[in-house]
């Protein structure tokens, strides 16, 4: 099983329409991955049966992981590199939709202004279901394994050397791993 990191009703407009992180009925921003909801670096994580996704055999924990986070938001159109967001922008087409995803980076979009060209600039923080279920297609098509963008992998007993490593910046993803 692959794990949705933003809590939800799973049945108000927004969760039917696989956008569980606009919840009308738990409220959006909340995430499994912060402060206010616990266990998300436990041995086990109680959540509710709508955010467990169904992982493919073929797939490994570690593709699931990143699909329920990293790809799986970039995939819905960008990134929060300041670089990638500004750039989208002239390799996008006239009337095209561009997709700002997730949270980070310090990109002044603002200086575009007029300069979009028609183009329909739209904001989102998450990926959607159907999201996840398009990437799984994908990497069963390709043969692509998101797997391989793991560089470290830390036993919990040493979380704090994991964050210190990824803080630095010069590393791919760092996974825990449970034995």
């Amino acid at each position: 099983m692959s794990v949705y990191q933003t809590p939800s009703c799973g049945h108000c407009e927004a969760c039917s329409r696989g956008e569980f992180f606009n919840c009308t009925v738990i409220g959006s921003g909340q995430r499994l991955a912060q402060t206010t909801v616990h266990g998300s670096d436990a041995d086990c994580l109680l959540v509710d049966q709508n955010l467990c996704f169904p992982l493919p055999d073929e797939l490994s924990y570690e593709d699931a992981a990143i699909i329920a986070c990293a790809s799986g938001t970039a995939h819905h159109e960008t990134s929060g590199n300041d670089g990638a967001r500004v750039a989208v922008i002239d390799a996008n087409s006239y009337h095209g939709r561009i997709v700002y995803v997730g949270w980070g980076g310090t990109a002044k979009n603002s200086t575009v202004g007029p300069m979009l060209g028609e183009r329909c600039l739209t904001g989102s923080n998450m990926f959607t279901e159907s999201d996840y279920y398009e990437l799984i297609r994908l990497m069963h098509r390709t043969g692509l394994r998101f797997a391989n963008l793991v560089t470290h992998r830390f036993p919990l007993s040493q979380a704090q050397e994991a964050f210190d490593l990824f803080a630095i910046g010069r590393t791919g993803k760092v996974m825990f791993t449970w034995d």
